[in-house]
């Protein structure tokens, strides 16, 4: 059956199968001599019956489709342990404590070794009351989703790839929904901002006055009367005939009126 389009960009559930078989290890019970088997993972054996060993879950499951073992099913997938898992889980707040890949883990024994668990019938029935229960407090944990993070102790790793895609969007969403309240607004500031008058510039400081209004040209800088300081005379600049602005050489090309003040129209 094909997965629905939010979930295709996670991991496929076989992906989740290999990772839970690579990395959880479980005893079996050899039911014929093997010698040492090296792989990339490791060397296992050699295998002698009836004693017990433990290997990684992907070799046990091949033994066994080969014939050559029985599986030692982990206490925590025995009908009695079930039982008061679930009891827990259905009358508490909190996730109960279940191993990381607990779903995968189950759904291949039982698939592969159903022979080798004790009851498997209700252990079969009780897994999967035990995924609605879980799943229905995942249902639950939307209510406490913020734009910063969901907290959820204790959930599997095939729940959490179920609800990546979801929780990612969402997030998303709700960061780009969030609202930042506007800062108080400051009196002073908004007098600065909104009036640029005469009288927001130091004294004395040249600032841009409009061609054609007794200033300087285009690009240029002029100097307005009100600006000035008190003691300053035209006539002091009487046959100086112009200045240089402040990091302008005198002997710059002036062709395009940058750095040239004029005083009174006089250039």
């Amino acid at each position: 059956m094909a997965l629905p389009l939010p979930l295709q960009s996670g991991l496929l559930p076989s992906e989740i199968e290999y990772l839970a078989t690579s990395s959880t290890t479980i005893s079996i019970v050899p039911l014929t001599s093997i010698d040492r088997a090296r792989f990339l993972s490791g060397v296992y054996g050699p295998f002698r019956p009836p004693a017990r060993t433990t290997v990684p879950l992907w070799l046990a499951l091949n033994l066994k489709r080969k014939g050559k073992c029985y599986l030692v099913v982990p206490e925590w997938m025995m009908a009695e342990n079930l039982s008061k898992l679930l009891q827990t889980e259905t009358t508490t707040l909190a996730f109960a404590e279940v191993p990381f890949h607990y779903a995968s883990i189950a759904k291949v024994i039982l698939e592969v070794a159903p022979d080798d668990v004790p009851e498997a019938d209700e252990v079969r029935a009780m897994l999967k009351d035990l995924r609605e229960a879980r799943q229905s407090k995942i249902a639950q944990g939307l209510d406490m989703i913020n734009p910063y993070h969901l907290e959820m102790t204790n959930i599997s790793y095939s729940e959490l790839c179920e609800l990546r895609p979801f929780f990612s969007t969402a997030f998303t969403h709700l960061r780009g929904m969030r609202i930042v309240a506007p800062p108080p607004a400051d009196a002073a500031g908004d007098d600065f901002l909104g009036d640029f008058s005469a009288s927001s510039y130091p004294t004395g400081t040249p600032r841009r006055t409009r061609a054609g209004g007794g200033g300087a040209p285009r690009g240029g800088y002029g100097l307005e009367e009100d600006s000035l300081p008190s003691d300053f005379s035209y006539n002091s600049m009487a046959g100086q005939g112009r200045t240089s602005m402040p990091g302008r050489g005198e002997d710059d090309d002036d062709d395009d009126g940058m750095g040239v003040a004029q005083w009174g129209g006089v250039s």
